[in-house]
């Protein structure tokens, strides 16, 4: 949390909350009402006060002042970067890495990863990179067929891992997307 934010918040600690302002969409991006931040400067310091309460609501501390966020989809959003090697890392909507020890797909095809940052959704436009690094465990590269049935077969269907560069693979779990909230603990549209 910036210095200058931990400041305001001893100097007035009782500023009443404040919610239906800001929201994070499904690819990571901020928005103020109807308007999405573009100020990339701006957009940096929501991340940098970007946090959670005990009952899993998500909030920018605006100095003195709790602005709770509405989430599309979940409270982390997760993009692929080239890291210095040039291999793929998983980096959160704030720009920091994220090291996952999870992945799931829902019954829609959304990818998910939990990270020790927390739980989030992958953004839609890195599927087809994240895609190439699933395997069936035999190794053998997960292709079009065998990701539809896995689909449609959930836990049920043969085993698919997700190995990303540097890391261990990671086990796909089926996932439902209307039980995420209860299952990982956070409150999509705080009120």
């Amino acid at each position: 949390m910036d210095e200058m934010v931990i400041r305001a918040m001893a100097k007035w600690p009782d500023v009443p909350a404040v919610f239906g302002w800001l929201r994070l969409d499904r690819r990571g991006r901020w928005w103020i009402r109807d308007e999405l931040v573009s100020n990339p400067g701006i957009a940096a310091f929501i991340g940098r006060n970007y946090l959670a309460d005990a009952s899993g609501r998500y909030f920018f501390q605006n100095g003195p002042q709790q602005v709770f966020v509405a989430l599309d989809a979940t409270p982390w959003v997760f993009h692929l970067e080239s890291n210095d090697a040039g291999a793929p890392q998983i980096v959160d909507q704030t720009g920091q890495a994220a090291v996952p020890v999870a992945a799931g797909i829902d019954e829609e095809g959304n990818l998910y990863l939990q990270t020790g940052r927390g739980f989030g959704i992958v953004d839609e436009r890195e599927l087809v990179r994240l895609v190439e690094l699933i395997y069936h465990p035999s190794g053998r590269k997960a292709d079009d067929a065998m990701l539809m049935e896995w689909l449609a077969q959930g836990a049920a269907a043969a085993p698919l891992e997700l190995r990303l560069s540097g890391a261990p693979a990671l086990l796909l779990l089926p996932l439902q997307k209307n039980a995420l909230a209860v299952r990982f603990g956070f409150i999509p549209q705080p009120g």
